[in-house]
């Protein structure tokens, strides 16, 4: 029989008050990660960075790692961030590729977060991500009514009062926001001060999505809100819609003829859609037609290396070389473009068909996903939804902005169950 010696329980006790130390140290430095998240890239970034080196400190993260694989939604990126490294092989742009595989890496940020999150503070973490948004919506109407020295913001620029972060993933994360905040106002039927809160909240939040010039956030504010209703009141689906397209109709409406921004967008996007349907001469001269004629060309590519695409960060010389054969008059355009502004497609040219599967598993398996937490549940569908649909019309897999670190950060929250409780002996008490 094996004697365990005072010293090596002692030793055993500090270890475990140790990570439990740790544990709570990381929840604490992902609530500061969740409130700067809509803030500032570079801030969230070296959160990031302090909480990797944690995690590794921590040490045994084998085990953490295997543990996290067993979930499919966290195995299934996985598999995808693995793509980037495989297809690295024989590329011909370094540089880029470089840029391409740090994105596709995000893929694994899961892994860490689900290793030491603790269900008991998501609360205090959407608390914090909220405030974060609400700090960013101050900002946006600091820069509309010229508070604020047009420097701070994104554009530089009074016309278009988007702090912080590109107008479309603005729009992104704001659209995503209203959809909770409005779940939270149905959830929490209990508390009448924070439901005049909330609806206040999503009040000034509405306006602020309208003055500012992201076309993506408006689509998305109206496809969010009638997939959050659905999910909500699914048991009274005529009253939800008839409801949802009056209070959506009368939105858009207001919108139109208060904002002069969102006016004007949505006016040149109605002239655009004319101009593509009618074939006018150089209607590609626009947004949404340059964006048309990089799809054509990476089609035309796609074309040849349907299975296996063309190689990692190869995308855009190939893009560009077919433009510039086929298409020789618009190739200015495909030159200027660093993107191809459509994530499926995007994936298909670089890793082909059986990546596109891959990386559409990762929906599948968050549809499939077994959450008990209606709330959480929620969250999952609708983000699950919303960059379904970003993706149609913009890259997700970016590392410098908004919309790739949202999905994996608030999927993995998603992912936890009460059983998720890394943090021993731990007193819940109220952190704001």
């Amino acid at each position: 029989m094996a004697i365990i010696s005072k010293t090596e329980i002692d030793l055993n006790i500090t270890t475990f008050r140790e990570k439990n130390n740790l544990n709570l140290i990381l929840n604490y430095l992902f609530i500061l990660f969740t409130f700067v998240l809509p803030l500032s890239h570079r801030g969230s970034e070296n959160i990031f960075i302090i909480i990797l080196l944690i995690f590794i400190i921590r040490g045994n993260f084998i085990p953490y790692i295997r543990t996290a694989l067993q979930n499919k939604v966290i195995l299934a990126m996985s598999f995808y961030a693995l793509t980037h490294i495989v297809w690295l092989f024989g590329t011909e742009d370094i540089a880029s590729s470089s840029w391409v595989l740090k994105s596709g890496l995000f893929y694994l940020y899961p892994i860490v977060f689900i290793s030491f999150l603790d269900y008991r503070f998501i609360k205090h973490i959407l608390t914090a991500f909220f405030l974060g948004m609400l700090i960013s919506e101050i900002a946006s109407y600091g820069l509309f009514f010229q508070l604020l020295p047009a420097s701070f913001g994104y554009y530089s620029s009074y016309t278009d009062p988007t702090p912080f972060f590109h107008h479309t993933h603005y729009g992104l994360i704001l659209s995503f926001t209203l959809v909770m905040i409005f779940q939270d106002f149905f959830l929490k039927k209990e508390n009448l001060s924070t439901r005049i809160i909330l609806a206040l909240f999503f009040l000034t939040a509405s306006i602020n999505l309208f003055i500012t010039g992201g076309r993506t956030g408006y689509v998305l504010y109206l496809i969010l809100l009638y997939a959050g209703a659905l999910l909500l009141f699914k048991k009274q689906l005529i009253k939800m819609s008839i409801a949802m397209s009056i209070f959506l109709a009368i939105a858009f409406t207001s919108a139109y003829n208060f904002s002069t921004l969102f006016q004007d967008r949505v006016n040149t996007t109605t002239a655009t859609f004319s101009k593509i349907i009618n074939q006018e001469d150089k209607f590609y001269n626009t947004s949404l037609g340059a964006r048309l004629v990089v799809y054509q060309s990476a089609l035309g590519v796609i074309e040849k290396n349907l299975f296996f695409g063309v190689g990692t960060s190869d995308h855009l010389s190939e893009v560009r070389e077919y433009t510039n054969i086929n298409r020789p008059e618009i190739k200015h355009l495909s030159n200027a473009f660093f993107h191809l502004h459509n994530e499926y497609l995007s994936i298909v040219v670089q890793f082909g068909i059986f990546a596109l599967i891959i990386y559409l598993n990762i929906f599948y398996q968050i549809y499939k996903y077994k959450q008990e937490n209606t709330m959480l549940r929620n969250m999952q569908l609708i983000l699950g939804v919303a960059i379904i649909f970003f993706g149609l019309i913009d890259i997700v897999s970016n590392k410098t902005e908004l919309s790739l670190v949202l999905f994996v950060t608030f999927i993995s929250i998603t992912l936890l169950t009460p059983a998720n409780q890394s943090i021993k002996n731990f007193k819940e008490k109220k952190l704001f």
